[in-house]
């Protein structure tokens, strides 16, 4: 194996550091999360460094069981380690294994302790399987490291899942062995043991089972600079985002942070000192799409890119123009407050107080209908179809314009669906959670936002050029659904519908 004197070791801290950040661009140098070096300690197929000591020790008469085996999920080839005990006196300890506490020659790990990891496969037979690693160095001492803490992990039965330790710097030393002889500090190159213990779940004649396969060792070059992970951005205001990351590197001299801007591509912003973990982008623009990667940088090495995060600026100050709020029906619209039906389905329509209110002056709508046929057209309100109003003098782009609008369900069944109609003729619509997809909470209001974008042509009325135009937008109106269902009732109550317009 070769010798680690010119290189420095970095943490392996989970599965996950091995995948892939696809979205990046060519990388520097090799990701060392990808790179790692693997020395195994035994693959129970005769490999390993371990391989004239295996051996089996219990912890009195509880381990009942402890063998090789062939791979529950694998060919007859493949051999793996299975064990399991019943917990006969309420106590963690069921049995040992992998070379008990025998000692070896050392392994010739790197000094750097907090730069190797231990990975191993898991197969449980059972859910209240737990295992404990434990190391021993060639002085005596014993250092040990619980899979979840002291049965805290319910692992998952019936299937293999690949497991990585805690870096062994974070090992503890084990009170019940110690050797007596050593310093009781860890030292990773004075390692010469690997054990494996198999827990209960501390409950007297509780049985623990679950095979092993693959144990090995983890070391992974810093000769490079470790890659910054879980980037993050968050927009603060309409110029703000603030973006942060996971710093694992240790040699690291600072940070590069990088931002695109819509499809553009990206570029350099700013540069922070090492073991910086946040970033505020200050004097961006409105409503806009920012893009933002980090990477580590030493005097010559740059890292690869953290994932890239994303987050959208908030919009300018918006104006809210009141279109009703049905107290004595006042809003943007005065003069055409009507109702119409759809047949005989529309039982009720008319302006209620408010069934949560505290105030006797708070009115809202209050509609009801049954479906008689099935369909899920009950009735319109606020202004129906009529399309001679004058228009609402709303901006032509259609990205600023949103409706907001706060309703109650009166009942599980309540739905609805807003028609906004045009002077050259057009309607276009938008279902409340699309045909009766969604619950409506009964207990408290609610307000819903939705932008002009989110609204469809309706095919019944599209005597216009089938394109949504704000500006000419002269007529607005709500029409209770029912659940698609004859016999249906739906019942819902609406209050201060808005436009809200975007500067």
């Amino acid at each position: 194996m070769k010798k680690y004197s010119t290189y420095l070791y970095t943490i392996a801290l989970s599965v996950v550091l091995f995948s892939c950040n696809r979205e990046q661009e060519p990388i520097p140098e090799p990701d060392p999360t990808k790179n790692p070096i693997e020395m195994v300690i035994n693959d129970f197929d005769g490999n390993g460094l371990l391989p004239g000591i295996w051996s089996s020790t219990n912890d009195g008469v509880e381990m009942t069981d402890y063998r090789l085996a062939i791979n529950p999920k694998s060919g007859l080839n493949d051999t793996v380690l299975y064990m399991s005990g019943t917990d006969e006196n309420k106590n963690w300890w069921i049995g040992t294994s992998l070379g008990g506490d025998r000692l070896g020659q050392s392994f010739g790990l790197p000094a750097d302790a907090s730069k190797i990891v231990i990975q191993f496969e898991v197969y449980a037979t059972t859910s209240t399987s737990n295992l404990e690693l434990q190391l021993q160095e060639a002085d005596g001492d014993v250092f040990s490291w619980n899979l979840g803490g002291d049965g805290g992990y319910q692992p998952t039965a019936g299937e293999w899942i690949t497991y990585q330790s805690a870096p062994l710097s974070e090992f503890n030393l084990a009170g019940f062995n110690n050797g007596g002889q050593g310093d009781g500090k860890f030292a990773s190159d004075s390692l010469a043991n690997v054990s494996i213990a198999l827990i209960s779940g501390n409950s007297t004649g509780k049985t623990s089972s679950l095979y092993i396969n693959n144990v090995v060792f983890i070391v992974t070059e810093i000769s490079h600079v470790a890659r910054p992970t879980n980037c993050k951005a968050t927009a603060i205001s309409k110029n703000q985002i603030d973006i942060a990351w996971s710093d694992n590197s240790l040699n690291e001299l600072g940070f590069d942070i990088e931002r695109a801007a819509g499809g553009e591509e990206f570029e350099l912003i700013t540069s922070v000192p090492a073991n910086t973990s946040s970033y505020s982008d200050i004097d961006l623009s409105a409503n806009t799409s920012y893009s933002y990667r980090v990477r580590a940088k030493t005097e010559n090495k740059v890292s690869v890119y953290s994932n890239i995060a994303k987050a959208l600026t908030l919009p300018n100050a918006v104006i809210e123009m009141l279109i009703i709020n049905f107290d004595k029906i006042t809003g943007k619209i005065v003069s055409g407050w009507s109702k119409s039906n759809d047949g005989a389905e529309m039982t009720d329509c008319k302006v209620v107080i408010n069934p949560l209110g505290t105030s006797s002056t708070d009115s809202v709508l209050y509609m009801k209908g049954t479906d008689s046929d099935s369909d899920w057209w009950i009735g319109t309100a606020l202004f129906g179809d009529d399309k001679n109003g004058t228009a609402f003098g709303l901006p032509q782009d259609i990205s600023k314009v949103m409706i907001s609008f706060d309703m109650l369900a009166g009942n599980a069944t309540a739905n609805i669906d807003i028609q906004l109609q045009e002077k050259d003729g057009d309607a276009f619509t938008w279902n409340f959670g699309g045909d009766g997809g969604y619950q409506a909470s009964q207990t408290v209001w609610t307000t819903y936002t939705v932008p002009l974008s989110a609204f469809k042509l309706a095919s019944w009325a599209n005597k216009g050029d089938n394109v949504l135009h704000p500006e000419l937008l002269s007529n607005l109106s709500i029409a209770l659904i029912s659940g698609n269902s004859q016999g249906n009732e739906a019942v819902v109550y609406i209050n201060n519908v808005k436009c809200i317009i975007s500067e």
